[in-house]
């Protein structure tokens, strides 16, 4: 008899987990599988810092110390028992238990020890978990567990807690409380606990209605069920997937009236999409330098006239150039969260050399008088005004307005008001 589908889900899970303990969270290039497995990876990287801490503090033991393949069991074992509703304690400790067996016999106690320590931790579940309280660690849809032991740290520093509470590093909640005060840096380490859900757009009410999609509280943009298929509701309404923060890139622009628009960093479309909806008498050049985001591009612009996607970098001059531009994510971290693990001094610096590469090489593509779209899925001035406002005026390009969009939604509240964060600057060309 061939193992239950959850035994061969928590062994991929296992196996990606080992390369996350070996390397660290944020250096990891492999993509998150589906299902069970899936869920026990992104967990694990969305609640890094909580699942690590509750192993030192429940175990005794500073995860760090032990061998990556008895490091990923543990730290499976500890993202189900702790984040994934569902399956009952036992199953889940035999379950980590046994993965791993093949790999180190000796260390099934060891594991089985760790892991019935954290359930002892974990105390009891809660309905609606407070935030104020160290004592509580919230789950992305409100609930969570009451500790039986308070978070501690040397120095009871509150955004180390807070932290450790959340899962966001405290490097980044230190910046965000410089940037935008504690507030808003406490709301957005609580925002990066919750699982963004899929929005689709341009969506036609009655057919949203039918299929049972749910009403986000900005306009023209519906949030699918979790059991809901992406792929089916798109071919049944004929929408777009794009979270309402990504469409306030395009829509910032919509008082121009280009008939030539290029999109040189395309991806798979999705802005490229939106400005074909939004602008239809223009037409749109896209290109983007990965060959598989070309053959993606074709594929879903095929027989639209108003759309061509070149095999190399597009010359001339357009209208309007978007530059949705490779950046730090740290808008959408509760969509992307490996990237939280990624931010730091050198990854900025690393993205203002491509940020600017990619500037330079496409002001020449902005008619005189024309626009230049910058959009990035950031919060930080280095990405956007502080990077924009040393380089524009040499480039001949004029601010005309810039928007900044926080991220929205907290655990608890509805899928309907989520929303990821970024920021857009619409810059004009010198006649």
């Amino acid at each position: 008899m061939p193992p239950p589908e959850s035994a061969d889900a928590r062994t991929r899970a296992h196996q990606i987990l080992t390369q996350l303990a070996e390397e660290g969270p944020g250096k990891s290039s492999r993509d998150p599988e589906r299902g069970l497995a899936g869920a026990i990876v992104r967990t694990t990287v969305r609640r890094w810092l909580t699942i690590r801490h509750l192993i030192r503090q429940a175990g005794q033991r500073d995860p760090d110390t032990l061998e990556p393949v008895v490091c990923a069991s543990v730290l499976g074992g500890v993202a189900e028992l702790v984040c994934l509703d569902g399956t009952p304690d036992p199953i889940v400790v035999d379950a980590h238990v046994e993965s791993i067996r093949p790999y180190r016999p000796g260390a099934t106690k060891l594991v089985n020890a760790i892991l019935r320590r954290v359930i002892d931790l974990r105390g009891e579940k809660v309905e609606q978990a407070d935030f104020s309280d160290p004592s509580h660690i919230p789950l992305g849809a409100g609930h969570g567990w009451q500790l039986s032991e308070s978070i501690s740290l040397p120095g009871e520093d509150p955004l180390a807690i807070l932290a450790v509470r959340s899962g966001m590093p405290r490097g980044l909640i230190r910046r965000w409380a410089r940037e935008q005060g504690l507030e808003e840096a406490t709301r957005g380490a609580w925002h990066g606990v919750m699982q963004a859900p899929v929005v689709i757009q341009d969506v036609d009410c009655t057919k949203a209605e039918q299929l049972g999609l749910l009403t986000h509280v900005e306009p023209n943009a519906y949030v699918l069920p979790r059991e809901a298929n992406p792929a089916e509701v798109i071919e049944a309404t004929g929408g777009r997937i794009q979270d309402v923060g990504s469409a306030r890139a395009v829509d910032f622009a919509l008082d121009l009236e280009p008939t030539t628009i290029l999109d040189p960093c395309a991806g798979g479309g999705t802005k490229t999409d939106q400005m074909r909806r939004r602008f239809p008498n223009a037409h749109i050049t896209a290109w983007d330098p990965v060959q598989e985001r070309q053959d993606r591009l074709r594929i879903r612009f095929a027989g639209d006239e108003g759309v061509t996607v070149t095999s190399s970098p597009p010359e001339g001059t357009y209208d309007l150039v978007l530059l949705d531009v490779p950046c730090s994510n740290s808008g959408v971290l509760a969509r992307r969260p490996m990237a939280r693990h990624r931010f730091g001094p050198r990854t900025l610096a690393d993205l203002e050399q491509l940020q600017e590469e990619i500037l330079h090489n496409w002001r020449p593509a902005v008619a005189p008088g024309g626009h230049l779209l910058w959009s990035t899925c950031s919060l930080e001035p280095e990405e956007n005004e502080l990077f924009l406002n040393q380089r524009a005026p040499n480039l001949h390009l004029e601010l005309v307005r810039r928007e900044r969009t926080l991220p929205a939604g907290l655990p608890g509240e509805t899928n309907t008001v989520y929303r990821d964060g970024g920021t857009v600057t619409l810059l004009r060309g010198s006649e």
